[in-house]
């Protein structure tokens, strides 16, 4: 390959997915996929916070006292957004390098083009389109391991110590990020390690980043604060009662209303009222039943997975078809890997395992596109990086190709159909909501300028990552609900606004400060004075929130809080 080449083959890695980002931003928009990303960014800003959170206690390590440290300095730029491109834009750029080593001998430079835009519009761009902080993590980890194997596999370099010192300082990235998800991401590849021969693996992978993954487990151990673990601790049980509904009332409370209840509180992670909501509530209240979980919540959680999973990548599943056409099965079983295995059964293996994994996130986790449209992109490329290794010469390949035209045009199509509803339907309804929530945000931060917002319900979903919507423009914004209300960095806050960190004596100062509008949902604005009047704060009070006239929005309530006493 000449220098000019080589050149261009370079800045095409780096120029396209930074053109993919420009183009789905400037035509379709950007947004958040979740509430927890706005929030996060809230809590990084010191919105929501007596000051800039630099310390989330489960995910954003280094990550957060960087950002905070910026936003403090810099606040107009949108350094949370940016973080998360920056590291999705490495994770393309390392999974194009793969798609260039794997096809450099196969296929001639005009079409590698070709694939490497199709790849990067079929896959990645959903990603760009909608981001989350699981998504970013889970890529970048899976794909540097992918990108190690596919360099030892198909180019005469193979792995030298600057490629695996590379891949451990961007797992390190990913893992910072979101350390769960970047480690689905490494599991996801692992299987990979076993086609390079077991002493270059051990040598040149699986001791460093045994190594690295120790010292990042040590690292947040030594760091680990009680705060946290009771966050941590609390969370999981919210999932219990919430999500897996293993949690039932105990013998001493078979009270339905009781249940309901408390349902609302954990649902609003109890207003972060330690008085109530502390690591004694669910022993009090409830037990674990186990018994039935799998066909209880199981069964539907698999079925609604599998159903998105072929719905959104029907065109990853074509292509993996596709090759099944092609692939000469009798190299695959001749050759053999770790202790005398044959190729042939790895990649068999391979797809039971990721359909083992996929069957294990479906079961206990949410399986929300954040971590599965990464993880279905990862299993794409693992199985390109196995399948290419026993593809036939170019003449026999494009023999079976014309014998299987009307298949592969089929499958093309329908994928190609398949994929254009998929994303125009996804596209307008978020740029509806986008356009909903902008304008009743930037109405927000203009009437109430200067004053304190009191927020329950509010939803970042679908927002822009790169604005911040007039939040500067409040005194402060104190939240009521959703996990940021239970960060361990709002009893500072409380603090800081009304003098008093326990949530009973520093609500009652809430109530009463004239600047303070709370905007809340209306199923909130009904549970908040029933919650106040059965709490009791040591003296019997109550608190009366009326609707302020003419909000603009059927979804929250714009409402006044006064106190009332007996």
């Amino acid at each position: 390959m000449d220098n000019n080449n080589r050149v261009f083959k370079n800045s095409r890695v780096y120029l396209l997915p930074l053109l993919v980002f420009v183009m789905w931003g400037g035509f379709f928009g950007l947004y958040y996929e979740s509430n927890d990303d706005f929030a996060i960014d809230l809590l990084l800003r010191g919105i929501t916070a007596a000051e800039p959170v630099a310390n989330f206690h489960l995910y954003m390590y280094g990550w957060s006292q960087l950002v905070s440290f910026l936003y403090t300095h810099v606040p107009q730029v949108p350094w949370y957004g940016f973080l998360l491109y920056g590291l999705l834009y490495l994770a393309s750029v390392f999974l194009l390098h793969c798609v260039e080593i794997l096809f450099n001998n196969a296929v001639k430079g005009r079409y590698i083009v070709l694939i490497d835009v199709v790849i990067m519009h079929l896959f990645i761009s959903i990603l760009y389109f909608k981001i989350n902080f699981s998504k970013p993590a889970v890529l970048l980890a899976g794909i540097v391991l992918v990108w190690l194997v596919t360099r030892w596999l198909y180019t005469a370099d193979k792995i030298t110590k600057k490629d695996t010192v590379l891949a451990l300082v961007m797992f390190t990235a990913a893992w910072g990020l979101r350390p769960g998800a970047a480690m689905i991401g490494l599991v996801l590849a692992a299987p990979l390690v076993t086609f390079i021969p077991f002493g270059t693996a051990v040598k040149r992978i699986i001791i460093p980043f045994a190594l690295l993954i120790g010292m990042l487990q040590a690292v947040v151990m030594i760091t680990a604060t009680k705060e946290g673990a009771a966050y941590k601790a609390i969370d999981i049980d919210k999932a219990k009662l919430i999500d897996y509904h293993v949690y039932k009332l105990n013998n001493n409370n078979k009270n339905e209303n009781i249940h309901i209840f408390n349902e609302t509180l954990v649902k609003y992670y109890g207003f972060n009222d330690e008085k109530i909501f502390n690591n004694n509530f669910f022993p009090q209240y409830y037990v674990a039943d186990y018994s039935g979980l799998v066909k209880r919540e199981g069964v539907a959680k698999v079925k609604r997975v599998f159903y998105d999973v072929i719905r959104q990548f029907f065109p990853v599943f074509s292509i993996i078809a596709l090759m099944l056409l092609v692939i000469d099965f009798s190299e695959a079983k001749r050759s053999k890997g770790w202790f005398g295995i044959s190729a042939f059964t790895i990649i068999v293996l391979y797809h039971v395992f990721f359909l083992t994994i996929l069957l294990a996130l479906s079961l206990f986790t949410h399986m929300p596109p954040r971590i599965m449209q990464p993880v279905t992109i990862l299993y794409l490329v693992c199985v390109f990086v196995m399948y290419m290794k026993f593809m036939p010469n170019v003449m026999v390949y494009k023999e079976k190709l014309k014998k299987y035209k009307i298949i592969i045009a089929s499958l093309l199509a329908i994928g190609f159909l398949l994929q254009v509803k998929l994303l125009s339907g996804i596209i307008i309804e978020s740029k509806f909501d986008q356009n909903n929530k902008e304008k009743y945000l930037y109405y927000l931060s203009e009437k109430y300028k200067g004053k304190l917002l009191i927020e329950g319900g509010l939803s970042y979903a679908n927002l822009n990552p790169l604005r911040s919507y007039g939040f500067y423009n409040y005194s402060k914004v104190y939240s009521l609900s959703g996990w940021p209300a239970f960060d361990p960095s709002q009893r500072a806050f409380r603090q800081q606004l009304t003098g008093y960190a326990d949530f009973g004596p520093a609500m009652k100062k809430l109530i009463q400060r004239p600047d303070a509008v709370w905007v809340l949902t209306p199923d909130l604005s009904q549970f908040l004075p029933i919650y106040f009047s059965a709490r009791g704060t040591g003296a019997d009070w109550n608190i009366q929130l009326k609707k302020l006239p003419d909000t603009p929005s059927p979804y929250v309530h714009e409402c006044q809080a006064s106190l009332i006493t007996y």
